[in-house]
């Protein structure tokens, strides 16, 4: 008995100063977006014993730039930087910051080291960070431009340069500076050993522009008012290679300008641009014709001069023309060292907007154009393969770009490959010997033979379909490069069921489980996982060394930088938590059966301190999949939250929130969001602290749409907010986006799953329109739509309010002026704080603002914004007239249209 009274009262302490703490945390509010702190941009030397990263707004309305050691103890901070960069050499390892006085620091790593530089307003230094150079600009119009060497301290001034670029053999600079002969300006263009300080005039008196440096074939190009010149060091000879005068051009093309040397060193890459075309006049007959190439509000976007690739051969001066009117090369997929040989060219389709329907393997040697049959997933290393999908044998296919030969190499594959559920299946890493691709699958990760002789070999043995996870390459940032074929890689691991995420590592050359390094209820990396905003969190490697920095969060925790050498343990660098000094959140996955059968999951936000004896108002927010945000760290980010409910801000405001996961069905999509959000909500209701009575729902574009969906279709919920969705499929089938493109592609293959046009099933595309029901609603709504909004027209939005308005629905509009497709700045932090008071009035009972009870009058606005609570009027009850004061409305508007037409 004395045991059992002791560990009541040991609760009782523990309860109230649990209570106490909680109590003395800070609420967040308007001014908790402003004072936020957060870590961003971290970087590690070549050696990985230093980073830098910056704190954002700290101190308020500044950032503070920390430099640390990843060994021991050593740590500088500095206020206000403006520029920061590693610089590695033979003597030492650098940081050099440049800081908001105009002074450049140049900080001895791990020493109490450092060399100020005053008076300087930019510096530069080579591409790789190993020289012992930097270039810095003294500040002033006349400031003289500086090389330094930060070792042995010789510098070189120059007082007329208007133009540098560093190479990255530690001795070269191209120096273009300016000079007075005779009242004349002269130009000069030199190359300048920085170890002597000798220079070599390049060229003098022409206005240079557009310099392109090749450090490893020791040549320049750059292009003049006379034409396009080459000069290579190895001869110390300038080429013209285009002479205005002379070169011919194809019909109303130009010169426009100078891309990059080709990795072998052989051909230079221009682009030729249209001439100058004559402005349309207003007020012309536009004539929309089917026989267009693209319709005119296309034509009207792309108005001005396009470019156009072309490439030189050095060696003969020959100019080839790689891109033609409606086409388009590939990115450049090679590294540094690939021949850079090969590309996809895609042909933009006459008839099928959006769509490209043909694409050629275009020679960047010759010109010359192979047709491909279907849409390549990418060309390897060395350009001697290429990969596709064909549809018509359900595989993938490896084609030999020299012989012509295709191999079949996913035929001895495990069936589930192929399943439908393979929604992320792409290239992952190609092999150094080119014979070998790392592919993905929805889970696991395989290894393809390009030449289709050996079997297929997945490299995590079936583990991610066997235990419900997904892996990744950890550092998919280096996707263009190959690795090699004894390798052992670090995986990414996420954990589809307890949404867990860490580390596991495979070799490249065998078959068997991957090895566990760590787990967590965090989430370090899970690319295509996470839905919500990560910031900065791919895994980054020092170059020399294996030492890793990953970024780690969790609901509970805000985004911080560690450091890693085994990804088994880690060591915090950074330390911002802001979220400890304020009543948080906690997550909590909750699983349900749909009616249909179908288990789903979704996400309960609830706070900190949750008190289990109260009943608390929830909204739904939803988008597609949501639930593997579990471990996601959401910031209160009103300012810039777009159109969407900010959990953290109602979860510290008294609601709780929870983000169902949706599973949709092509040709009736909006059906799997009424199973999933009204199933959810009949689940949730029954939870002893959710209050049943006071549920709403929420979303914002795609989720906007669904949510005036909801809104017709079912009167569970005592309120409803819609930002930027469309409620009227049928007439935006045939609208446009604000670039002209047509709206039409994303209902039949895109986020709207219909599957097929408006003529094909148009009582589905009617039967899935709001806006044929709105005699339905009883729920009190508000609409938030920008009226610059170039993907959910501002129009659609206004129909479906006039509607409701005009049925006597309960509803609001909030119309912005100046966001396109949802809000940044004071028109978020407007919405956010009306969307609150209307939940606030419908879901906890308080008063509705004025803006609410009496709207604000086109006279008063701006001078008004009605966010006072009006204690005098509550909100109009289910309709605003009654059926007989409609009539009367509609009969005296009748009769006044009949005399205005009279008269």
């Amino acid at each position: 008995m004395k045991f059992t009274k002791i560990v009541y009262w040991v609760f009782i302490l523990f309860f109230c100063k649990t209570n106490i703490v909680s109590a003395q945390k800070k609420k967040i509010d308007s001014n908790t977006y402003m004072h936020w702190s957060s870590v961003s941009g971290v970087h590690i030397n070549d050696n990985g014993k230093y980073v830098y990263y910056t704190i954002e707004n700290e101190p308020v309305g500044y950032s503070t730039f920390v430099l640390q050691s990843t060994e021991n103890t050593w740590k500088r901070s500095y206020v206000g930087i403006s520029g920061q960069c590693f610089l590695n050499t033979e003597k030492g390892d650098y940081a050099i910051v440049l800081d908001q006085k105009y002074r450049l620091m140049i900080i001895s790593l791990g020493k109490d080291v450092v060399q100020y530089i005053s008076g300087v307003s930019s510096f530069n230094v080579d591409p790789n960070c190993e020289s012992e150079w930097i270039t810095y600009q003294e500040k002033g119009s006349q400031g003289k431009l500086v090389l330094q060497n930060i070792n042995t301290g010789k510098r070189h001034a120059y007082k007329n340069a208007i133009n540098k670029i560093l190479g990255y053999d530690d001795q070269t600079v191209i120096l273009q500076t300016e000079k007075k002969i005779n009242d004349q300006t002269v130009r000069e263009l030199s190359w300048v050993n920085l170890n002597t300080g000798k220079s070599r005039l390049i060229i003098e008196g022409l206005n240079v522009k557009n310099i392109i440096l090749d450090m490893r074939h020791n040549q320049l190009a750059f292009i003049s008012e006379k034409g396009l010149f080459s000069f290579h060091m190895n001869d110390h000879r300038l080429h013209q290679l285009i002479n205005y005068q002379t070169t011919h051009f194809d019909s109303g093309l130009r010169l426009g300008g100078v891309d990059r040397f080709s990795n072998d060193g052989n051909r230079l890459f221009i682009e030729l641009t249209e001439k100058d075309k004559p402005k349309p006049k207003d007020g012309r007959v536009e004539i929309w014709s089917y026989l267009d190439q693209k319709i005119q509000s296309q034509q009207e976007n792309e108005i001005g001069s396009r470019n156009y690739a072309a490439v030189i051969n050095l060696k003969d001066g020959k100019m080839i023309r790689l891109e033609n009117e409606y086409e388009h090369l590939a990115s450049n997929p090679f590294k540094d060292g690939s021949p850079d040989t090969i590309r996809i060219l895609y042909h933009d389709s006459k008839l099928r907007d959006g769509i490209t329907s043909t694409r050629d393997l275009i020679s960047l040697t010759s010109g010359k154009r192979t047709r491909l049959k279907y849409q390549p997933e990418g060309i390897s290393p060395s350009g001697k393969y290429l990969i596709y999908l064909d549809p018509e044998i359900h595989n993938y296919v490896s084609y030999n770009i020299k012989t012509g030969v295709y191999h079949n190499i996913s035929k001895a594959f495990s069936e589930n490959f192929l399943k439908p559920d393979m929604n992320r299946a792409r290239i992952a890493r190609w092999l150094d010997n080119d014979e070998s691709v790392l592919f993905y699958d929805t889970y696991d990760i395989w290894k393809f033979d390009l030449s289709g002789q050996k079997t297929p070999v997945n490299l995590t043995a079936g583990y991610g379909r066997i235990h419900n996870f997904v892996f990744s390459l950890a550092f998919e940032q280096f996707h263009s490069y190959s690795l090699k074929e004894n390798e052992k890689i670090i995986l990414s691991a996420f954990d589809l069921k307890s949404k867990r995420n860490g580390f596991y590592s495979i070799d490249v050359d065998k078959s068997e489980d991957p090895k566990l390094l760590s787990i967590g209820d965090y989430i370090y990396y899970a690319p295509w996982m996470i839905t919500v905003d990560v910031g900065e969190n791919i895994p980054i490697k020092a170059k020399n060394a294996e030492t890793y920095i990953v970024s780690r969060m969790s609901a509970k925790e805000s985004p911080n930088y560690f450091c890693t050498q085994d990804f088994k343990t880690f060591k915090a660098l950074s330390n911002v938590y802001p979220e400890r000094n304020y009543n948080w959140y906690t997550t909590e996955l909750h699983t349900w059966t749909s009616p249909i059968g179908t288990n789903l999951q979704g996400i309960l936000y609830k706070p900190e301190n949750l008190d289990l004896t109260k009943r608390y108002p929830i909204i739904f927010n939803y988008y597609e999949d949501k639930s593997n945000n579990l471990n996601a760290y959401i910031r209160p980010e009103v300012l810039y939250g777009g159109g969407n409910i900010d959990i953290s801000t109602y979860i510290n405001n008294g609601y709780l929130i929870f983000t169902p996961d949706i599973v949709y069905k092509v040709g009736d999509p909006m059906q799997g969001t009424y199973d999933a959000v009204v199933s959810a909500a009949k689940y949730i209701s029954t939870l002893p602290y959710v209050d049943s009575t006071k549920m709403g729902i929420q979303g914002f574009s795609w989720g906007g749409v669904q949510t005036n969906y909801l809104l017709t279709h079912t009167n569970l919920f005592a309120a409803a907010c819609s930002a930027s969705g469309i409620a009227d499929w049928v007439s935006d089938y045939g609208g446009l986006y604000s670039n002209g493109n047509p709206l039409s592609v994303r209902y039949e293959w895109g986020q709207f799953r219909m599957g097929k046009d408006v003529w094909e099933i148009p009582n589905t595309y009617i039967k899935t329109s709001p806006i044929f029901k709105l005699d339905k609603v009883t729920t009190p709504f508000l609409i938030m739509h920008t009226k610059k909004d170039g993907v959910c027209s501002y129009d659609d939005a206004l129909k479906f309010f006039i509607g409701l308005r005009r049925l006597g629905k309960r509803s609001w509009m909030l119309a912005y002026s100046e966001g396109n497709h949802g809000l940044l700045g004071k028109e978020a932090e407007d919405f956010a704080t009306r969307m609150m008071q209307f939940f606030d009035h419908y879901l906890k009972d308080k008063p509705a603002p004025v803006w609410m009870t009496r709207g604000i009058s086109a006279e008063r606005r701006g001078l008004d914004n009605g966010l006072a609570y009006d204690r005098e009027i509550k909100t109009p009850g289910p309709g605003l007239l009654t059926p007989s004061e409609q009539n009367t409305v509609d009969s005296l508007m009748t009769r006044k249209s009949i005399l205005i037409e009279l008269k």
